[in-house]
């Protein structure tokens, strides 16, 4: 069925890939494997993976079903031809199955210590999170848009390391541990939204990096980091990292990721999107969190363009929970593994048994050195945060206007904003707080264009479609077509497409009685 529907669907002359011919197929238990022949000269693998949407409509599958890869090398073809590629078409439906979350989730092979992420659409193998190379400890970045599956990504990653029996969690949350309220209640220190304690702890990391690469050269004389018990490797979870990361603080994150490789200190990042934003602005700071790992579930159309680690489009992936890209390995989607909360919650407290509860004096010392006393302090301070918390609540239950919140209490959490508009309240440099300079900053404000930071959150044809609804106000969509295609020399669907992302980020919307489109109010 594949191969019929493949010669004359496909490899026709008014096919996607004219020309083209599956050999050596063989039915297996998630579908059918061959070899897919290029036209040499004509045809690449990249060819074939832009006009893998054509391929999926004429074979009957979803694009994440169809699997292209390089032919593997081997002894006796150590140079394979590049004209003739791998080729698997998923057939039954394996990225709709659960995988379990269960069992040790760690491969380790001599210093080399990956986590399991779940296994790829065709069974064969799985995604990996490098954690532990030989003298160095790897972050990384997942990306992932609402109802992807991040969090449960996150969690099966925290239930990883703390496996490794010689790594602590440091989880910061800005949605106060609703991202995750089984790490923020067993990490080795949690914070909430409370951006000066956010700012203290990444000090304390500098002083640590510091301080243990000092003793790095001073007393093992050694140049990197390995694990164990008593000197454990740390790693920060950094929940919904474009509240945390801008533009005064970007530049010491990617010292950590740039440096701490070798101290044992390295950060995990996850947010909803993929833009300079997202890393404060600085693209040092993106490049240093994406050195060690990039997990990309699906995104929007418009964040998948930024994510160029990821050669394949997770755009394209199928609305399935868990079902994402990773940059290394192969080239092919993966359905991460999942448990019920209260399974995972037991199983993060099982591996706590065997986890390191302290730091070794050293790094202790320097953390808490960095943090001014913090470190030291962080359960007397937490239990005080949950008193306050539960006076406040006390206090609205009883109708009574609650006292004046504490300093060191955590902020709002922040709600659940999804999709790629999600806004940035701007930082302002404290310089500009005087009373000179006060009014000056208002003015400026108040001369900002107010459509500037909704168009530096979209590019191409979405961007364009913005921006003709910004000068005219309203149009009907054939208007709206034409104009955005002319502009950008694009195609009708590609607009289509733009409108459709616009629209499910609720940026723009239809006008009653089918009269045009707006931006949203």
């Amino acid at each position: 069925m594949v191969a019929r529907k493949w010669r004359t669907r496909v490899a026709n002359g008014s096919g996607a890939l004219p020309g083209t011919k599956l050999t050596h197929l063989v039915d297996e238990s998630y579908g059918v494997r061959g070899r897919l022949h290029l036209v040499p000269g004509r045809q690449t693998i990249t060819s074939v993976r832009a006009a893998q949407g054509y391929i999926a409509t004429a074979l009957g599958v979803s694009e994440a079903d169809i699997l292209i890869e390089q032919v593997e090398p081997t002894e006796d073809d150590p140079k394979p031809d590049s004209s003739i590629l791998d080729v698997k078409v998923v057939t039954v439906g394996m990225l709709t199955q659960k995988v379990p979350l269960e069992g040790d989730r760690l491969v380790v092979d001599g210093d080399d210590v990956s986590i399991r992420i779940g296994p790829y659409a065709d069974g064969d193998g799985e995604a990996l999170w490098r954690l532990y190379t030989s003298d160095s400890i790897w972050g990384g970045f997942v990306a992932g848009s609402t109802g992807s599956g991040k969090s449960g990504l996150i969690d099966a990653l925290a239930l990883g390391i703390w496996q490794t029996q010689n790594t602590i969690v440091i989880y910061l949350d800005p949605k106060n541990g609703g991202s995750s309220p089984r790490i923020f209640d067993r990490a080795h220190w949690s914070v909430g939204k409370d951006p000066g304690t956010w700012d203290a702890i990444l000090d304390g990391l500098i002083e640590v990096i510091e301080a243990r690469g000092l003793e790095n050269s001073a007393r093992l004389k050694v140049s990197g980091f390995t694990p164990s018990r008593e000197r454990p490797g740390i790693v920060v979870i950094v929940d919904e990292c474009h509240v945390v990361i801008n533009a005064q603080n970007a530049e010491k994150w990617g010292r950590v990721g740039r440096e701490g490789r070798a101290a044992g200190v390295q950060a995990v990042y996850a947010s909803q999107i993929y833009g300079l934003q997202t890393f404060g602005g600085d693209d040092a700071v993106r490049s240093s969190a994406t050195a060690g790992n990039t997990v990309a579930l699906r995104v929007s159309r418009n964040q998948s363009t930024m994510i160029a680690d990821i050669p394949l489009d997770p755009s394209t992936l199928p609305k399935i929970t868990g079902v994402g890209l990773v940059d290394s390995g192969r080239e092919a989607p993966f359905k991460a593994a999942w448990a019920p909360s209260e399974t995972t919650a037991a199983q993060m407290d099982a591996a706590l048994e065997h986890a390191p509860t302290e730091l070794d004096p050293l790094a202790a010392g320097a953390f808490d050195a960095g943090t001014n006393g913090l470190y030291s302090r962080r359960y007397e301070i937490a239990e005080q945060q949950v008193a306050n918390a539960e006076e406040r609540l006390r206090a609205y239950e009883a109708g009574r206007v609650p006292t004046t919140r504490e300093a060191g209490d955590t902020e709002m959490a922040l709600p659940n904003i999804t999709g790629p508009t999600l806004f940035e309240i701007p930082d302002i440099d404290p310089a500009l707080l005087t009373d000179t300079d006060l009014g000056l900053g208002i003015l400026a404000a108040a001369n900002r264009d107010p459509h500037e930071e909704l168009l530096a959150r979209w590019s191409g044809a979405a961007k364009c479609v913005l921006q003709v609804l910004i000068e005219h106000g309203s149009l009907r969509r054939g208007e709206i077509e034409q104009q955005v295609m002319e502009a950008e020399q694009c195609s009708r669907a590609t607009v289509s497409r733009a409108m459709e992302d616009l629209a499910e980020a609720e940026v723009i919307e239809p006008l009653p009685k089918r009269k045009g489109w707006q931006l949203a109010a």
